[in-house]
């Protein structure tokens, strides 16, 4: 009687007097489970998780009921205690096996724990009592997925659609599952009526864009996702980063800053004092602000520099002063920027220092902040005007020499529309062309479709011999057509080819090799790509390497003459070529790395198009690029090692790369050499568990190199494509 008492009180919603009588029968017998479980409940209803958990528990030690055991699971899965959850849901289905709904709370708690095929087989059994319950059939595909059970994930998601054709997230991840299954157009249609549903979601347009360029829709479509996906993920990114800053210092008498307020026409004070009014804001508050040149410049620790119309952000002076006091040794430090007008848009997320990108375009303008020395100080006072084309002479002339300089991935100055549009017109070609007779380099400026970028082409300062290395196995059709283009394409007279046999067993094959004028190295040994090249390297007579696929075809005549134009320079450790696949699409213009993973740049796209900020179309460095065709000079390659014969399949490229960064070289891509590339003819399923070990091998003996963001991308980009991470 007492116990029905306490659970009227505790329907009618009076805890404390429920929780009285309870705790009244308790008093009698400390050994009611009945008591103890309801009591429990009390506690978990006003969040009294520990007490809710001891009574429940000490109920089922006395009187383990089916009932007891499922309630205290549940309360644990809230909790987030896994193994406890699964533990007691466990036993409530031994208790009972009809007690269809602790399937699914299991299958919930399974799923938080990783052991996706047993989630999945706890919402099948719970959705055969329950046939139209479309949270099940949703968790359902999301276990499919996760074991790469892509079909039945589609079915299951199907289903839930059908249940409720109003949720984004079926579509969403129906998208997902086609996309895994590479069905593009499926896709397609999936992702735009989730879109429909949920039209400001960035990671959406991004697939889309992905898709669309994998049917062959470059142009319109697949760029108009692209930008959908970086305008939503930038709204994204200025939210969630908001949130992260914690830039706290608000002064320091050793840094003081001299913000230099310049402009390229009239002055304007509407602007001037939109700028006052905006520094008043700043955190940081050591700075005075100049208009156009500064007074007793060696009252100032460094220098900054506005352009009329533009702003920085509160935090700006603060970040800056907190990375100066960090390393006060810094010379000249810049950030990332974006575009405001009514709204902030197009973000410029850039790379650390890049030398040749450098010459391309002035991506350090802004925002741009020197240490204040004696040579600066007589180079400002030399000058009658500050303006773009100054700073950009400025740089250039600043990083002739090694300096310490520092790239600060975060947005720190808001460019106006109207300023970026004349940088748009303005590539300061001559600027450039100055430059380059100042660095005495053999180079020019070409015609280019955009204005604000040079496209700079290196030729060789001298003619040495190049030694071309090409292992292959057979697939003499692909090897003949390669050899062909080079002899027919080629200007480059200075050169040699080595075809490295790994064990072609073919007639058609093993006749050409028996014809060819060119020099066959025999190599007898399990496939190892690595090894195949170092031999090969070993007999070469050429000054420079290049390590070339058999299924490559020439494309640029003058190929050779613009990698080694580069190669040639000191401080260059490895140059790619642009490669496309056979229906005029890109394979690879440089690699990238982003979540743990090298993926190609822009793979996929039409070769017409620039991509973000035109690096399909630039020389520009990155950490890695692809070995299908890669030219080093010999003595760097030998210097660094040569490949690695542990990675004898995969990734022996990148770690190449990463030996040459090491050692304080750049890679670099140049858009100037094109070849097709079939990719990959020669190579079978059989390597796929060889693969797996040796991408495991990279990771974990450049463990320390890769937990830090690639230096030639920008931790605020995801993915291969440049899009904007939203999650930070």
């Amino acid at each position: 009687m007492q116990i029905e008492t306490a659970l009227q009180y505790l329907q009618n919603g009076d805890l404390q007097q429920a929780k009285v009588i309870l705790e009244q029968i308790l008093g009698q017998n400390p050994n009611d489970p009945n008591a103890l479980y309801w009591l429990g409940i009390i506690f978990y209803q006003v969040k009294d998780y520990n007490q809710a958990i001891y009574n429940i528990n000490k109920a089922i030690e006395i009187n383990p009921t089916d009932q007891y055991c499922f309630d205290l699971g549940q309360i644990f899965l809230e909790l987030n205690l896994l193994n406890e959850s699964i533990h007691y849901l466990r036993n409530t289905l031994t208790l009972n096996p009809q007690k269809i709904e602790a399937y699914y709370c299991l299958g919930e708690a399974l799923f938080k724990a990783n052991n996706f095929e047993e989630a999945a087989t706890c919402f099948q059994m719970f959705i055969q009592v329950y046939p139209d319950d479309v949270d099940a059939y949703f968790n359902l595909g999301i276990s499919f997925l996760k074991i790469k059970k892509t079909q039945e994930a589609i079915i299951a998601f199907k289903k839930a659609i059908e249940l409720d054709p109003n949720a984004f997230d079926f579509y969403y991840n129906l998208g997902i599952a086609y996309l895994k299954e590479n069905n593009w157009q499926e896709t397609i249609n999936s992702l735009e009526k989730a879109i429909k549903l949920k039209p400001d979601n960035a990671d959406m347009y991004h697939l889309l864009g992905v898709s669309y360029l994998m049917i062959g829709f470059h142009d319109k479509e697949s760029k108009e996702n692209f930008e959908k996906a970086n305008y939503y993920g930038y709204l994204n990114w200025i939210k969630n980063s908001s949130k992260k800053r914690i830039y706290k210092l608000t002064e320091n008498p050793e840094i003081k800053f001299a913000i230099v307020y310049f402009y390229g026409g009239d002055f304007q004070e509407d602007k001037y004092n939109r700028l006052i009014e905006h520094l008043e804001g700043q955190t940081y508050k050591n700075y005075d602000v100049f208009q156009g040149y500064i007074e007793k410049i060696d009252n100032y620790s460094h220098v900054c520099f506005v352009e009329q119309g533009d702003l920085i952000p509160e935090y700006a002076l603060s970040c800056l002063a907190e990375t100066i006091q960090q390393n006060k040794d810094l010379e000249l430090i810049y950030s990332d920027e974006d575009i405001y007008n009514c709204e902030r848009i197009n973000p410029y997320f850039k790379p650390e220092y890049s030398p040749l990108l450098l010459l391309s375009h002035n991506y350090m303008n802004s925002l741009l902040c020197l240490k204040i020395n004696n040579n600066l100080i007589q180079e400002l006072k030399n000058t009658e005007k500050i303006d773009q084309e100054y700073l950009y002479k400025l740089v250039l002339k600043l990083t002739r020499e090694k300096i310490n300089l520092l790239r600060i991935p975060d947005v720190l100055y808001h460019r106006h529309l109207e300023n970026s549009q004349k940088q748009e017109n303005s590539s300061m070609k001559n600027i450039v062309l100055d430059e380059i007779q100042e660095r005495q380099y053999n180079a020019d400026i070409v015609d280019y479709k955009l204005n604000n970028f040079n496209l700079v082409k290196f030729y060789p300062e001298t003619l040495p011999k190049v030694s071309i290395i090409i292992p292959f196995k057979d697939k003499v059709n692909f090897l003949k057509e390669c050899i062909k283009s080079i002899e027919e394409k080629t200007t480059y007279k200075n050169y040699e080819i080595i075809l490295v046999n790994n064990r072609s067993i073919e007639p058609d094959t093993l006749n050409y090799l028996k014809t060819t004028k060119y020099r066959v190295l025999d190599v007898d040994i399990d496939f190892n790509f690595s090894k195949l090249n170092n031999m090969a390297s070993d007999v070469a007579e050429g000054e420079y390497l290049i390590f070339l696929n058999n299924d490559m075809t020439v494309i640029t005549s003058d190929w050779i003459e613009n990698m080694l134009g580069i190669a040639q320079l000191p401080y260059i450790g490895a140059v790619g070529a642009k490669l496309l696949y056979p229906d005029d699409t890109i394979q690879h213009v440089g690699i990238v790395r982003s979540n743990d993973e090298f993926s190609h740049v822009n793979k996929s796209m039409n070769k017409d198009c620039p991509g973000y900020k035109s690096v399909n179309d630039i020389i520009r460095e990155y950490s890695c690029i692809t070995g299908a065709c890669i030219m080093i000079s010999k003595d760097k390659f030998y210097k660094i090692g040569k490949f690695n014969e542990e990675l004898a399949v995969v990734n022996n490229d990148i770690e190449l790369c990463l030996n040459l960064l090491k050692s304080g070289y750049y890679n670099v891509y140049t858009p100037h050499s094109v070849l097709y590339h079939h990719e990959s003819v020669s190579r079978v399923n059989k390597f796929n568990e060889q693969m797996g070990r040796e991408k495991n091998y990279l990771k974990e003996k450049w463990q320390d190199f890769l937990s830090n963001s690639d230096p030639f991308y920008n931790p605020n980009l995801k993915d291969c494509y440049f899009c904007v991470k939203t999650d930070l």
